[in-house]
């Protein structure tokens, strides 16, 4: 944890009193996610245009901002580009009302989440970072943009150590010099005298001085304000003749105001009657002519003074109130028309030579680290660019971009397809899924039930079968409960081809042309709980449950049961692994599979554990180390870029390892000693949310990647 001490040093300026952004510092809420709750967040939030809000609305704004952050889940990363994409949300629904009156708001943000001895920074808008105690400036690695406001927010990541502080942040270049050696003595009275210094700059400065020590994420402002004098060249006076003495006395000497007496209203001259049949034999006076002299008009002008003060005596009145309404209607939105256009032109204007200034950095670049990030500037850029309008050479140009970086990352592009007939909606809710010899079955969570699609024998299609029953809400006396698990057969191994569990350990066995069939499970001497878990390998059914410890009552337990399936589920179920004598916590596995008798637990965070059972010397399991060489990736217990979610043990056509991303849409491929192999994902995202996967062979025998959504199967060939 850290104390922050921050002083804003600022030039006042008559029209903007108080801070020139707000300053924010805390720690993480009791709510926070579970990655967040070791970050202790700081960040300045600038706001400019017109109208800028209320100090109480920037500040609300600022709260709502440290909430995005400490609820996201994932890298750090990921939680600071929420921050920015929220921010960037809200002035453009702002910017939208304002349109109307040719306003806009936008804003700068400057974000540092410090862990442990590291600080994870961010940066959006014109910001500059300064160490005082070498006095120089740091580089950002990327182009922080022009702020947020505009689309696409732009933003520039770095992480340093937290022991280079103290920093200070600039909103805009500090004019030079800067005298870095009186302000670190004394920043009090060091930045004073910089500010009474630099009062006649051509622009004020808006700066902070940050200061971290250890804490408990508590923070101290303080404001450091010299007024700001800008230089402007006076234009000449003109010399005027003396003025009489009274004149000057009375300019000079101050009177009373009971004093100085008000003129009285000179009388207005009663206006001469002229004969109405005449009115243009009244010959103008000398004043007026002259002044008709040096104020001649275009005849233009005089055309449409007289055309607008004509009487429209033959148009209604309700015409002429339509016409009051629709011509300023039209006008401004002709206006708003042009605006807009011109001001999308200019942005895609700016992204596209952000992104061609990053392609060259990239081509130019010897290290792949530089590279990546170079192409990945290149990538946000162009995305940020094509939002303006998809102009098919920006198109080509950002597939060229995707394909560098998917080299550097190991990403395979595999052009996913739908491959059930029919369209389902909502309806229902496919949850998991399992493969046959020339069918496939999904589990079906809203009815309770297991669908059965069968190869229609040429494309990867699959048809839905009408005629197989398998919904097991009430078999004789078994009710089933929610099922979590799902696993096909060979017609020959067993009498049914699908077995199903639900979370009272109740065993739904189904087959074409065959009724659904309901049992309980062999239960163990403790009862099973609720199960959470189920899997089938090598003819035997893994279980894993949770119920209440026997030796202390208040507290749940998990255990991973293992059943033989050759004796018809009449076998006793062995205790594998139980928590607290077990070698690992069985409490944050979410899934697990089974090769050659060895078992790969995924927990919440990504580590994966193979154990091994042994029948003498009992389980012993190894917690595996990403191994991943990729530029900018670490290896080590986790992979901080994915959120997998389900892990499948493949033994053909090599075993191997294959963890899913729902959330980026992403399948990762080890090896079984966890080295980075490849990762696939689709060409573009896919409108779909995804809930399980698996890896088989298709009908014709072809290897293919299954992605299970809500209500359709996505399937492409592995190449």
């Amino acid at each position: 944890m850290y104390d922050f001490i921050v002083r804003v040093f600022q030039h006042s300026q008559p029209d903007q009193p108080g801070p020139g952004f707000v300053v924010w510092a805390g720690r993480a809420p009791r709510g926070a996610a579970r990655p967040r709750r070791r970050d202790v967040l700081l960040f300045f939030l600038r706001f400019e245009g017109s109208p800028v809000p209320s100090l109480q609305a920037q500040e609300a704004w600022a709260e709502e901002l440290a909430q995005v952050y400490y609820a996201r889940e994932g890298p750090v990363t990921g939680a600071l580009q929420a921050m920015a994409q929220r921010l960037d949300e809200r002035l453009q629904r702002a910017n939208r009302r304002l349109a109307r009156r040719g306003q806009r708001v936008t804003a700068s943000l400057a974000v540092g989440v410090w862990r442990d001895r590291t600080v994870y920074t961010a940066f959006a808008g014109p910001w500059h970072v300064y160490r005082p105690l070498i006095g120089e400036e740091v580089p950002l690695p990327q182009d922080p943009g022009p702020g947020l406001g505009w689309g696409q927010p732009l933003l520039a990541l770095a992480r340093w150590s937290a022991d280079e502080g103290p920093w200070v942040l600039s909103h805009g270049p500090l004019p030079e010099p800067v005298p870095w050696d009186a302000i670190t003595r004394d920043p009090d009275q060091g930045l004073a005298h910089y500010l009474a210094s630099t009062a006649e700059t051509e622009h004020p400065v808006l700066a902070a001085w940050i200061e971290a020590t250890p804490g408990v994420g508590r923070l101290t402002r303080a404001l450091i304000q010299r007024p700001w004098r800008p230089t402007r060249p006076v234009a000449p006076v003109e010399p005027e003749p003396a003025p009489a003495p009274q004149v000057a006395r009375a300019a000079t000497e101050d009177q009373p105001a009971a004093q100085v007496a008000p003129r009285a209203p000179s009388p207005r001259p009663k206006p001469r009657e002229e004969p109405r049949a005449q009115p243009r034999t009244r010959a103008a006076s000398p004043t007026r002519a002259a002044t008709r002299t040096r104020v001649d008009r275009p005849a233009w002008k005089r055309w449409l003074a007289r055309a607008l003060l004509l009487p429209l005596p033959s148009v209604p009145s309700r015409v002429l109130f339509f016409l009051a309404l629709a011509v300023p209607v039209m006008v401004v939105s002709a206006a708003l028309t042009v605006y807009l256009h011109e001001g999308r032109v200019a942005r895609q204007r700016y992204w596209v030579d952000q992104a061609q200034a990053a392609i060259a950095a990239a081509r130019g670049a010897a290290d792949p680290l530089a590279q990546r990030e170079a192409w990945a500037r290149a990538l946000q850029a162009l995305d940020a660019a094509l939002s303006y309008g998809r102009e098919p050479d920006l198109v080509q140009l950002r597939d060229e971009v995707q394909r560098a970086l998917d080299q550097l990352d190991g990403t395979v592009r595999l052009a996913f397809q739908a491959v059930l007939t029919g369209s389902y909606g909502k309806r229902v809710r496919f949850e998991r899924m399992a493969l046959g010899l020339q069918d496939l079955y999904v589990l079906e969570s809203k009815g309770k039930q297991i669908l059965r699609f069968t190869w229609t024998g040429g494309a990867l299609v699959f048809e839905p079968d009408s005629e197989f029953r398998c919904q097991g809400e009430h078999l004789g006396t078994l009710i089933l409960g929610p099922l979590v698990s799902l696993d096909a057969f060979p017609p020959a191994r067993f009498s049914f081809q699908t077995l199903a569990v639900d979370r009272d350990a109740h065993a739904l066995m189904c087959a074409p042309d065959a009724l659904p069939k309901a049992r309980p499970l062999p239960s163990p001497r403790q009862g099973w709980g609720s199960v959470r878990l189920a899997k089938v390998a090598d003819d035997r059914l893994y279980v894993l449950t949770r119920r209440a410890n026997p030796e202390q009552p208040s507290q749940q337990q998990d255990i991973l049961y293992v059943l033989d399936l050759k004796q018809r589920l009449n076998s006793v179920p062995q205790v594998l692994f139980a928590s607290g004598s077990a070698p690992l916590d069985l409490a944050n596995v979410i899934d697990f599979s089974v090769l050659r008798g060895e078992i790969y637990f995924l927990f919440v965070d990504t580590q994966v554990v193979r154990c091994q059972i042994f029948p003498t010397e009992g389980p012993q399991c190894e917690a595996l180390i990403y191994q991943d060489e990729r530029p900018g990736r670490q290896s080590g217990p986790v992979m901080t870029e994915a959120r997998f979610r389900a892990i499948h043990a493949a033994a053909i056509p090599e075993p191997s390892l294959y963890l899913f991303d729902p959330e980026q849409q992403a399948v990762y491929h080890f090896s079984l000693r966890l080295r980075f192999d490849r990762q696939y994902r689709p060409p573009e995202p896919l409108p779909a949310t995804f809930t399980h996967f698996t890896v088989g062979l298709d009908p014709s025998g072809v290897e293919t990647l299954y992605l299970l959504s809500t209500n359709q199967v996505y399937a492409a060939p592995l190449r």
